[in-house]
């Protein structure tokens, strides 16, 4: 007989959410803030690099306008990368709690065709 419960889909399913609580402990940080920090600290980086954040100014530049301006910029910068630590913290969250609710739901429909493919048995 086949068993449904090593079917391609729930190995895929079990692989999904053990990938994605792994991935959000290392996120968040729960197990160690030294994780939390490199993905932040990741975040920004890839952000610099791509353009879609502005590096901090080192070095010695005379107060000024532009300089004061720049550095309100770089504050809100730093208030974005959070926010969206936060969001990407929220996203892998809703996403783990979602596989896991696919995955328990999986088991209880394979767990009813069984018992039902039993019963019929049984009668005939």
């Amino acid at each position: 007989m086949y068993a449904l419960a090593d079917s391609l889909y729930h190995k895929t399913l079990r692989i999904s959410v053990t990938t994605c609580a792994l991935l959000l402990l290392f996120v968040s940080g729960i197990l160690s803030q030294t994780t939390a920090v490199l993905t932040n600290t990741s975040m920004q980086q890839l952000a610099s690099v791509s353009g879609l954040a502005a590096a901090d100014q080192t070095g010695s530049v005379e107060e000024g306008a532009l300089n004061q301006s720049s550095t309100l910029s770089t504050a809100d910068r730093r208030a974005t990368s959070q926010s969206q630590y936060d969001w990407l913290v929220f996203a892998l969250a809703t996403l783990l709690y979602s596989l896991l609710l696919l995955l328990v739901t999986n088991y209880a429909l394979d767990y009813v065709r069984r018992q039902s493919a039993t019963h019929a048995a049984v009668r005939d």
